[in-house]
């Protein structure tokens, strides 16, 4: 039997790490890597009282009721996060 919130969870996931690799290609990267390792962790919750700007600065509108934060790490690590008012995944 599926689970139909895992099912949903999970396409939503997909599709924000999607999203993710094209911000970091678009904005801060000269040419797409050769392979990518890519971990989403999604938080549910009151999003709105999470300070993000001493980890990674300013963040970005993507969409109505959202911004992105991306910011590189060490080495080629990025880390993208997005955030509503109910959610926050990166």
């Amino acid at each position: 039997r599926a689970d139909l919130r895992r099912t949903v969870l999970c396409t939503s996931l997909s599709v924000l790490a999607k999203s993710a690799a094209a911000l970091l290609v678009n904005r801060h990267l000269a040419e797409q890597p050769e392979s990518w390792d890519i971990v989403c962790v999604w938080r549910a919750g009151d999003a709105t009282e999470a300070d993000l700007l001493p980890i990674f600065g300013e963040g970005r509108p993507f969409a109505p009721d959202v911004r992105v934060w991306t910011r590189r790490f060490e080495g080629r690590s990025w880390v993208s996060v997005y955030v509503t008012g109910t959610a926050m995944a990166c």
